[in-house]
């Protein structure tokens, strides 16, 4: 009778810890900036103006991505960047290229505070102070596209043909309210995308929150999409304000098979 109850106790214990282990962090979701300072203690701190130059981030349970463009007519700023991540109590490492961070974070309300240091490979450190706003959206039931996905081809048509684009790297963010992506030709950003979408059947209604061109906030888009094995295939349909319809076509090959759980932390 005492084995049993140890081992009832053992099997509770181990159904308590899975459970935690699964339970959304805070910091997953969609964060709008709205508030950004920073030094690198050899000038005067910079604070960003957010009503110019939008920056928002998506974190998932294995992915952070953001974008930032600038919104003035005159400007073309635009920039954006990827990774995983590791989150151990508040301390949150992201993952990426030619540096390395050391943030403590932390959720109050519909507000996410990150603090810290972002160090470049040439040994500069910046001191960031960044506070975002949780962008809120309505879950879509169908989660087959939710994920992480790197473009494998693309396509548009011309004169009533088929052409393939040059490679480029794009990294896509899927979650169950918003999507996002970065394309890059080499090492420049070319465009940004983010957006929150509904999902019916193959087709996918997007509705841009900031947009690039070839996107533009104001397009009418016509998405399909399908997915086949650990590849997302999408094709859509572009129609402007002034009435030009354009297609393309894209396959995605998905880049988070690590488990959520060894890539960020719980305490």
């Amino acid at each position: 009778m005492k084995k049993a109850a140890i081992l009832a106790m053992v099997l509770l214990c181990v159904v308590a810890s899975q459970l935690q282990a699964q339970k959304p962090s805070a910091i997953v979701g969609t964060w709008e900036m709205v508030s950004m300072s920073a030094t690198d203690g050899t000038s005067e701190p910079y604070t960003r103006d957010v009503s110019t130059l939008k920056q928002y981030k998506v974190i998932t349970p294995t992915h952070w991505m953001y974008i930032l463009k600038g919104v003035e007519q005159d400007t073309m700023r635009v920039g954006g960047d990827h990774g995983t991540y590791t989150l151990v109590g508040d301390k949150y490492v992201e993952k990426l290229s030619g540096a390395t961070t050391a943030f403590t974070v932390k959720v109050e309300g519909d507000k996410l505070y990150q603090d810290g240091t972002l160090t470049l490979d040439d040994g500069r450190k910046i001191v960031l102070h960044e506070v975002y706003r949780k962008v809120s959206g309505k879950p879509n039931p169908d989660r087959s596209l939710v994920g992480a996905w790197n473009l494998v081809s693309a396509y548009h048509m011309e004169n009533g043909k088929r052409v393939n684009d040059p490679a480029t790297k794009e990294f896509q963010l899927i979650t169950p309210t918003h999507f996002m992506l970065v394309e890059r030709n080499g090492e420049e950003v070319k465009a940004v995308i983010l957006g929150s979408y509904t999902l019916s059947g193959k087709k996918m209604v997007p509705k841009f929150i900031l947009a690039h061109p070839p996107a533009n906030e104001t397009d009418k888009i016509d998405v399909t999409t399908r997915i086949q094995g650990d590849r997302y295939v999408m094709k859509f349909i572009v129609t402007t304000l002034a009435g030009k319809v354009h297609e393309w076509g894209a396959t995605y090959q998905r880049a988070d098979r690590k488990p959520a759980k060894a890539v960020a932390g719980t305490k």
